[in-house]
């Protein structure tokens, strides 16, 4: 019961501050606002940023890609080397 006594107090508290949680000028104002660019600005760097994280973790993955083979490649090698036909 008392559970169910939170969720109403919060429900309550919620739809009192309604006015207060309504969108602000980036999300539902004007497109020319200084606010709206500046926040067009910060999402195309995160976004760019977020490309090159992304790009690092992948050559990473595949340089051990290559090296992994490239150990393979010279283990085949040296066991045909020690490989001795009786």
């Amino acid at each position: 019961m008392k559970n169910k006594s939170k969720f109403g107090l919060c429900g309550l508290t919620f739809l009192y501050n309604a006015h207060r949680v309504s969108a602000c000028a980036t999300c539902f104002g004007a497109a020319d606002a200084d606010q709206t660019i500046g926040m067009n600005i910060a999402i195309g760097i995160l976004l760019g940023v977020l490309g090159l994280i992304m790009l690092m973790f992948g050559s990473v993955a595949w340089g051990i890609t290559r090296n992994q083979q490239a150990m393979v490649d010279e283990d085949e090698q040296v066991g045909n080397a020690n490989h001795v036909d009786v």
